[in-house]
């Protein structure tokens, strides 16, 4: 940003922003917007760069100094002329001075101090305040309704069409003092315009804010007929519907016990807090029926549950920045209690999600950094923004992600990390991102010395940074399902063959299906934890041995590492760390370009992970790799699982073997365990880990069907009315 462009966008000369102070500055290499700030008396007090239009970057201000109001120097124009319009920012001020219009500039909504602030617009008779339609013109809305200027002030209240009034110029220059004459003689007072200082107010929410907004009003000093005239007003341009005005009074006579302006005993004080909090935060509640609450750190908006410690912390820090006291633990379990109920009984159902979320139409993916900021992604771009429409949490643990960069040549830097097939990795990356799944689990198996663990943590990494990036074997439903709540890509470490409970648990995060455990210290609740993750599974045997879960799964075989290709831990994270935003920008193009193709996609033949296929064929074109080489892949790869799954699956084995020179076979269950022993006995093969009953063979072949089909034989099912039959076809016989 430079003064140029910016005098381009504003619509204001150059020549007349120089007089201001405003000049170009350089800033780590790039030029940037210098707008001083100065006293009363023209001495500079402080600098704010603007870096670009728009964007959560775009201002950064003079290290070590204050904010403050902008534009002192010009009070004695507007002492002269009474009166003096509020805005927010500078821009409008450049505005509103270039049309000889008095106007004051709040650098940012919360950025008004009472203390600081109102004493040096005392002797101005009329203010104005150009309230803008969003969530800023609300906020800075409340703060002056405390202000001791309270009885001087104006407000005009802008529409979305022209949100400011840069807005207001740009759509009109020849109009433009016109309308800011005529909106000054519209301008309601401050209290005709309170309705806007909140947002609309729905049903189930409209009692508890209501009595929340006129216990606030109270304390600040209203009569109680000044409370239900208020009152009143807020129902009818906020509640939609409209409350009963008798449900209204029924209101103001509970509030009315106390004192309009006391709230020094303790009593009062925890009472205007929980009222305080009930208003100002935004409650919801999942379809498991967990709390949670949208409330403000330093400067940001974070969705924590309720039931948290981090939430308690943050109370009890609020009640003592407000109070100056300690909130007792009794206290604070009723507060909370309370707000857990409203959020469950009468706020809106809604999902929250960890790192991803999105539809067809965007992919949302949360940096996690400490600006809030979150990138969306589009089939024809991606932009950061931090106001996305999905509720994100950010459990203990979570890193940022660094901003993504874009890769001038294309390549895939990625690709200097990986000694394995690195284009099915790149492929389950970019399934990782594709906000409804279901995922492949990526199962990484090599000797000592192939860098599985490393491979791992890279990949985790790269797309959902954590300070524990790699966890040892779950031990129950319950630790699976824990670790799943708090991480969006779950990296196992160091995994030998495991239990079938585990398998099928592993496949229920892949494609979905609900992990279900009884709730603790109860007898017959369940905890339900119905989500899918991507997952990536990591040792030195084959995993991937049960066919359901081979089918799930990308194997990737990685090879041993000689000792003179071997780097450094230290060395290879310093690289992958200058490399991490060019990779991701890679991914996210990725993405952008799977987005832009989806519906295009239309595959021959399905395999079993149709919906990841898919994703990855439609992103192919932003990929360093040819079109459909990645099925070729893919393909190649089933057939691997198959065999690995077949050379572990006995069963399986035993029937191909038996299938081998014959065209088909039909019996019951009981028939086909005991002509499967007697082949066995004659091949003198040990009956030892063989299904000892009709029934437990009957499971275990639904298990290795498609091991079988895969390897030439088809297991039909048929039912009549007295037996179940089974009937094995040959679709290659040998000689």
């Amino acid at each position: 940003m430079n003064l140029k462009k910016y005098g381009k966008i504003t619509k204001v000369p150059v020549s007349f922003l120089k007089k201001l102070g405003l000049e170009d500055n350089e800033y780590k290499g790039k030029t940037s917007l210098k707008i001083p700030y100065f006293d009363r008396d023209h001495n500079e007090i402080n600098v704010r760069y603007r870096n670009s239009v728009k964007g959560p970057n775009r201002f950064r201000w003079k290290t070590g100094l204050t904010p403050t109001l902008y534009g002192l120097w010009r009070l004695n124009e507007a002492e002269k002329k009474g009166y003096i319009v509020i805005v927010e920012g500078e821009s409008d001020c450049h505005i509103l001075w270039y049309h000889k219009i008095p106007a004051i500039g709040v650098p940012g909504a919360n950025l008004w101090k009472e203390e600081r602030d109102a004493d040096h617009l005392k002797d101005i008779k009329k203010i104005y305040f150009m309230m803008e339609p969003d969530q800023g013109g609300r906020d800075l809305l409340r703060q002056l309704l405390k202000s001791s200027l309270k009885s001087r002030i104006k407000v005009i209240r802008l529409k979305k069409k022209c949100k400011d009034p840069r807005e207001i110029y740009l759509a009109d220059p020849d109009g433009f003092k016109t309308a800011i004459k005529e909106a000054r003689k519209s301008a309601k007072s401050i209290d005709q315009a309170l309705p806007y200082a909140y947002d609309k107010i729905r049903k189930g929410h409209r009692n508890t804010e209501l009595t929340s907004i006129a216990g606030k009003l109270r304390a600040e000093g209203y009569s109680e007929e000044k409370l239900k005239a208020t009152l009143k007003l807020i129902n009818k341009k906020r509640c939609k519907p409209r409350l009963d005005e008798s449900e209204v009074e029924a209101i103001v006579d509970s509030i009315k016990q106390y004192e309009p302006g006391k709230s020094d005993s303790s009593k009062s004080s925890l009472d205007y807090f929980r009222t305080n909090l009930l208003s100002s935060l935004k409650t919801f509640h999942t379809a498991i029926k967990e709390g949670y609450a949208v409330i403000d750190v330093e400067n940001r908006q974070e969705t924590l549950a309720i039931r948290s410690k981090e939430f308690s912390n943050l109370l009890q820090k609020q009640y003592y920045n407000e109070h100056k006291k300690v909130i007792s633990q009794a206290d604070l379990d009723r507060i909370i209690g309370l707000l857990d109920a409203n959020a469950r009984f009468e706020s809106e159902l809604r999902e929250v999600h960890i790192r991803v979320a999105g539809s067809e139409k965007a992919v949302y993916l949360d940096l996690a950094n400490q600006n809030r900021e979150v990138i969306k992604i589009t089939s024809e771009t991606w932009c950061i923004i931090t106001d996305p429409p999905y509720h994100f949490i950010r459990p203990t643990g979570m890193m940022a992600l660094p901003h993504p960069k874009v890769e001038k040549d294309g390549k895939f830097r990625l690709k200097s990390f990986l000694k394995a097939d690195k284009l099915l990795i790149v492929a389950w990356l970019l399934g990782s991102m594709n906000p409804s799944g279901p995922y492949p689990i990526l199962v990484l198996q090599g000797g000592p010395g192939s860098a599985k663990s490393t491979t791992s943590k890279l990949l985790k990494q790269l797309i959902d940074p954590s300070e524990g990036p790699l966890r040892t074997p779950p031990q129950s439903t319950r630790d699976l399902m824990i670790s799943a709540r708090n991480s969006w890509v779950l990296a196992f470490d160091n995994l030998s063959r495991f239990s079938g409970w585990l398998s099928d648990a592993f496949c229920q995060l892949s494609t979905g299906g609900g992990l279900s455990v009884r709730k603790q210290y109860t007898n017959t609740q369940e905890q339900i934890f119905n989500a899918v993750r991507p997952v990536i599974l990591n040792g030195i045997d084959d995993l991937a041995v049960r066919a359901d879960l081979a089918d799930r799964s990308i194997v990737i075989e990685l090879p041993s590492i000689s000792d003179k290709n071997r780097v450094s831990e230290r060395e290879l994270w310093a690289r992958i760390e200058k490399d991490k935003p060019y990779i991701l920008g890679s991914i996210i193009n990725g993405v952008s370009e799977a987005l832009k193709n989806l519906s295009k996609v239309n595959l021959k033949t399905k395999p079993r992970m149709a919906d990841f296929t898919q994703w990855v064929v439609a992103a192919e074109p932003a990929m360093p790799w040819k079109n459909n080489l990645f099925l070729k892949k893919y393909q190649k790869n089933i057939e691997t699982k198959s065999r690995i799954c077949l050379h572990n699956d006995y069963l399986a084995l035993t029937i191909v073997a038996f299938m081998n020179k014959k065209k088909q076979w039909k019996g019951t269950a009981d028939d086909l365990l005991n002509d499967l022993k007697a082949h066995l006995s004659y091949q003198n093969k040990d009956l030892k880990g063989f299904p000892n009953s009709p029934a437990a063979i009957g499971k275990e072949l639904k298990r290795a069907v498609h091991v079988l089909e895969r390897s030439g034989v088809e297991v039909v099912h048929n039912r009549t009315s007295k037996k179940r039959l089974i009937r094995l076809k040959s679709k290659v016989v040998s000689d």
